[in-house]
């Protein structure tokens, strides 16, 4: 289980100080998908980044089942990242001088892992997704919807436990918006990984387990929910 309790994050520039966080605990257990809305400004992303280890708290402790990772090295939050967590942007920050499978592989370049097995679940990610004759193309050739594809399989390319999805479907039509987002759920699902969500789209809060509504950097609800329907 990955735990955000009571954190705080303030951001500074020059003598302004801007609370982005205001004591906000949340917690994410195995194969659950969650979403947090709120307004633009809410503290949507950056609860996303601190829980991910893509941003520090300034207060407040990130456990990851029961031991604190809040101020782990640098070197050691590196290695959750790159093995534990799995990240799908906006962007889906593509190299463009790489191909498609260039592009899933480099997580276990970065990582030195091995490369053969890897390639093999490559393999395996590109054919759920509807992509593995694509996969020596130029990915400036893709289309919005393929490139937020090639992204989730780059996220599991690991078997990671926790995948961070901060509105990714926000480029896209509504179409291709949900197809993405059923492929990633029907993943996460077959491999018990769960979701963290950052979304303005209520169609997308409707199939998530539970929701968190920020404002002002604080959790103003939260709700269970059934599993419906994109």
């Amino acid at each position: 289980m990955l735990q955000l309790i009571d954190g705080y994050r303030t951001f500074r520039s020059g003598p302004v100080e801007t609370p982005a966080l205001r004591g906000v605990s949340v917690q994410m257990e195995p194969g659950t998908k969650l979403a947090l809305t709120g307004p633009s400004g809410s503290g949507k992303s950056s609860l996303l980044k601190c829980m991910a280890l893509l941003d520090q708290l300034d207060q407040g402790s990130l456990q990851l089942d029961g031991s604190s990772i809040s101020h782990l090295s640098e070197n050691d939050k590196a290695y959750i990242r790159g093995n534990t967590f799995g990240f799908i942007f906006q962007h889906s920050h593509l190299i463009p001088v790489l191909t498609l499978m260039e592009n899933v592989l480099l997580p276990i370049g970065i990582m030195r892992g091995k490369l053969r097995p890897a390639k093999e679940r490559a393999e395996f990610l590109l054919r759920r997704l509807g992509l593995a004759e694509l996969a020596r193309k130029d990915v400036r050739l893709l289309s919005g919807g393929q490139r937020q594809r090639v992204a989730i399989a780059r996220a599991l390319i690991h078997p990671v436990k926790y995948i961070f999805a901060d509105e990714p479907t926000a480029h896209l039509d509504t179409e291709t918006g949900r197809k993405v987002l059923e492929l990633l759920f029907e993943l996460s699902q077959s491999e018990k990984v769960a979701v963290l969500l950052c979304t303005h789209d209520p169609r997308h809060t409707a199939v998530m387990d539970r929701v968190i509504s920020l404002q002002d950097g604080r959790v103003v609800a939260q709700r269970s929910q059934g599993e419906g329907e994109l």
